[in-house]
């Protein structure tokens, strides 16, 4: 694997470009929304504002989510984990196969993070094969791999785990 600050530097970029996107698809609705309202007859727009004020309160919210997570990728620290042990959670209501994750922080000290991997979804008679399908399939995908995960300074046990960047 690159260096840290490589890894670090093509995980921004990455997340810089989908934030980007994103942001440009918001400006161009929000515009549209806008042009829309100016048109509009005086009758209808009053309710076309409260329908652009219901549809904005989303697009702000995605908005924060993407700079908080940039902000977070770029003041984490980086570590690199170790999938320990891959299992199935809730078999009874909503089957989820859960990595169990193992890694040590820059003052040496080791900590153990759960992360979803998929869920199968509602839980109906008869999928118990599909279900165990699923968690061997993942089992072969992911155990005993090493993947990155950023984690707070002030709280190791806070992390974004890396999946797309997995060592196979």
């Amino acid at each position: 694997m690159e260096s840290i600050d490589e890894y670090r530097r093509k995980v921004l970029r990455r997340t810089y470009k989908k934030d980007l996107r994103i942001f440009a698809v918001t400006v161009a609705v929000l515009a549209l929304l806008l042009v829309l309202a100016v048109v509009l007859p005086p009758f209808m727009r009053f309710l076309f504002w409260i329908l652009l004020i219901l549809f904005l309160i989303p697009l702000v919210l995605m908005c924060d989510l993407c700079v908080m997570t940039f902000r977070r990728l770029k003041r984490w620290n980086i570590a690199i984990g170790s999938i320990d042990a891959v299992y199935l959670e809730d078999e009874d209501q909503a089957p989820t196969s859960i990595a169990k994750i193992s890694y040590k922080t820059s003052d040496g000290k080791k900590y153990i993070h759960e992360h979803d991997i998929q869920c199968y979804g509602d839980y109906e008679e008869g999928c118990e094969d599909t279900v165990r399908n699923m968690i061997e399939e993942d089992k072969r995908k992911y155990e005993n791999k090493q993947v990155p995960l950023f984690y707070c300074p002030s709280n190791p046990e806070h992390c974004f785990v890396m999946m797309e960047d997995l060592e196979r």
